[in-house]
């Protein structure tokens, strides 16, 4: 085992290396690949929709991942969670659904993977 003073300069190293990494990924320049109005949409209905303890077509996230090719689609009831990121210990409600999802073609890549969506 390396001594005491070895192993915190190691770590110390490591830890600014990652921060660096982090600082790196921080001033990468974001693309917008979409920016559009979207009329004729009741956001207070989407979101009673989203989420309603029956998850049932007509809602707008369903209809849009079958619409996509999702399969296997799995809708537990919404649960209430206190957000933190604001740090103001809001509570909100969260919906995680998890769904089988077509994956583009390309070399050893399957058809479809698990994939998770959190709508909060």
């Amino acid at each position: 085992a390396a001594p005491a003073g070895e192993r915190a300069l190691a770590e110390e190293v490591i830890s600014g290396e990652i921060v660096d990494e982090l600082e790196e990924l921080a001033e990468v320049e974001l693309t917008t690949v979409l920016e559009a109005t979207v009329s004729g949409v009741d956001v207070n209905r989407e979101t009673e929709l989203l989420f309603a303890e029956d998850w049932s077509t007509g809602n707008f996230m369903l209809d849009f991942l079958v619409f996509m090719g999702a399969s296997e689609l799995q809708a537990p009831p919404p649960e209430a969670v206190v957000g933190t990121s604001s740090g103001l210990g809001r509570r909100q409600m969260r919906r995680q659904i998890s769904a089988r999802v077509p994956v583009p073609p390309g070399p050893m890549v399957p058809k479809t993977t698990r994939a998770t969506f959190t709508f909060r």
